[in-house]
Formats: C-alpha cells, structure tokens, sequence
C-alpha cells in the first residue's frame, strides 16, 4: 500500500524523538500502533463484508439462471403447482375392495 522503507521509517523515528522526547516516545509508539491495528481491523472488516456481498450477488444471479433453465427445461405437460397434485390427476378416495371384505383375516 504505502512504499515506506528503512530510510523513510528512520527519519520518522528520529523526528518524533526530537518532537516527543524519550520519555514519552513509547507511550507514543504504543498508541499508534494501536490506532494502526483498529484502522486494520476496520478495513479487514469492510473488506470481508464486501466479498461477502460479492458472494451473495453471485449466489443469487446463479440461482435465477438456474431457475431459467428449470423453467425451460420443464415439459409444458409438468404441473406447476404439487400442491394440488391430487385434483390434477382426478384421483377419487380407494373404495374397500368387497372380495376383500369376504376373506377372513384369521386365515
């Protein structure tokens, strides 16, 4: 991200040493690598989400082609509701068949 190498890092070091003082210069080292590794943390979060989102942009696309491809796929003689699959077919009640009514159940 940043092209900061040894050279640069120094020079920072040296300045916030003149700037801070010894005796406070942990406590600042302290503090901004603490403030560095929330503002990580937020991007590493953000960034998760995005892919998350990126993932379910995809998931839902992919489901909508599969849902065309069923939808052409499927025999115009297919129901398209199972929900009233019995009326569709005309299928009556069983009727208690009567030679089974004469056999006895003991034998």
């Amino acid at each position: 991200m940043f092209d900061i190498g040894f050279w640069e890092v120094s020079l920072i070091g040296i300045v916030a040493l003149l700037v801070v003082g010894p005796e406070r210069l942990p406590g600042l080292i302290k503090t901004v690598g603490q403030l560095l590794g929330q503002v990580n943390r937020v991007a590493r979060d953000f960034r998760q989400e995005l892919e998350a989102e990126a993932t379910m942009e995809e998931v839902k696309a992919f489901q909508k082609e599969i849902q065309a491809s069923d939808a052409l796929a499927m025999p115009k003689h297919m129901p398209g509701n199972f929900m009233n699959l019995e009326d569709e077919l005309s299928l009556e009640p069983e009727q208690p068949d009567a030679a089974a009514e004469d056999k006895d159940p003991t034998v």
